[in-house]
């Protein structure tokens, strides 16, 4: 009897460190929680995303032909200037255009030369009369096989690596076509 009397209260202790122990850990882990993971605040914005607010109209501002007041004194730069300073589609450039899937383009980079990239996705086309969405698919995946060949791994790495090629493809496929093509939208992007 003795010798159970001695095993609990060597137990006792060991128990009673446990549950301390257990304790200031979850403690520790709610405190950084509360600390690290705001859930009320909102998920920050990437700054090439955001649009810039209009500002109020001049009531004294004469309309141009397309009925749209212009304030006296205040031109707007041409639609090439804005589309080349525009990363993201506006809503207003999505009117009129045809999402066409491209062929999935497979590459080597230049450097390492051993990588491959594999890209797939679909350009948002304005349709014109003399050229099908197709055409101008074709012709915007060429330019874009042609400039994966030039990146570097180092090019591509990270999110902010992500979002520069996107941009660069971007800026490539409304060159390539004259602005026919506004966007191009990445549904698949492996490097291997």
């Amino acid at each position: 009897m003795a010798d159970q009397e001695k095993a609990k209260s060597g137990i006792m202790p060991l128990v009673l460190g446990l549950v301390i122990v257990t304790v200031i850990g979850l403690g520790a882990g709610f405190g950084l929680s509360k600390m690290f993971f705001k859930p009320d605040a909102a998920p920050p914005q990437p700054v090439a995303a955001a649009t810039p607010a209009k500002p109020a109209a001049d009531p004294h501002a004469k309309p141009d032909a397309h009925g749209t007041a212009k304030e006296p004194g205040k031109e707007e730069p041409p639609p090439e200037t804005q589309a080349a300073a525009a990363s993201d589609l506006n809503p207003a450039d999505l009117k009129d255009v045809v999402i066409t899937p491209f062929p999935p383009i497979t590459a080597n980079i230049s450097m390492p030369e051993t990588v491959w990239i594999r890209l797939e996705g679909s350009m948002a086309v304005k349709p014109n009369e003399g050229t099908k969405p197709a055409d101008v698919v074709q012709l915007a995946s060429n330019k874009i096989v042609a400039y994966v060949k030039t990146l570097k791994l180092v090019d591509i790495q990270g999110p902010v690596g992500f979002l520069a090629l996107s941009s660069d493809l971007n800026e490539i496929v409304r060159s390539a076509t004259d602005g026919q093509a506004r966007s191009i939208l990445i549904s698949g992007f492996i490097v291997e």
